[in-house]
């Protein structure tokens, strides 16, 4: 038996926004990540139908705000994105692209030349009244905005891959 050693790691692929990460090399084998396009903001309105009956809807809107709870000035990060698991998985219980996230990745960002990590854990910020397709609300330190760089890193076992947002 050769066992894989998982001691050191390797640099799996960089990608950035509008392409697609495969998780080649890794236990995820061909499991893809994409994000189609992301944006900064403290707040952001979602127009909707709100309907009542099935010939009766109205124009709706809804705002995601940041949570009043915790000590950091923080903003959305609002991702749009897709990740579909191989199908030769024995399991899929990251089911979302915020769960797999949450599960392999790390979100830096690089500000003043020095290079942050936010190190709790992601807080997913969801529509009430609407749900949309693929979008993902984040809420990350405010510092993002400023930041010259930002990327998420994911750790697959002894994998590095990351994924260049700005």
């Amino acid at each position: 038996i050769k066992p894989n050693s998982l001691d050191s790691k390797s640099n799996g692929t960089n990608k950035k926004v509008s392409e697609e990460l495969k998780f080649s090399g890794s236990i995820l084998e061909d499991t893809t990540f994409k994000i189609d396009s992301y944006e900064l903001n403290n707040s952001f309105k979602i127009d909707y139908n709100y309907c009542t009956s099935n010939s009766n809807c109205y124009n709706s809107i809804e705002y995601v705000n940041i949570s009043a709870s915790g000590n950091y000035n923080k903003t959305l990060l609002k991702i749009v994105g897709t990740i579909n698991f191989d199908s030769k998985l024995p399991i899929n219980k990251y089911s979302s692209l915020y769960k797999f996230i949450n599960q392999f990745g790390t979100i830096k960002y690089v500000l003043n030349g020095n290079t942050k990590v936010i190190s709790s854990k992601i807080k997913e910020i969801k529509a009430k009244r609407t749900k949309l397709e693929n979008t993902y609300f984040l809420e990350v330190p405010s510092a993002v905005k400023d930041a010259e760089k930002v990327y998420i890193e994911f750790n697959v076992r002894n994998k590095v891959y990351t994924y260049t947002l700005k």
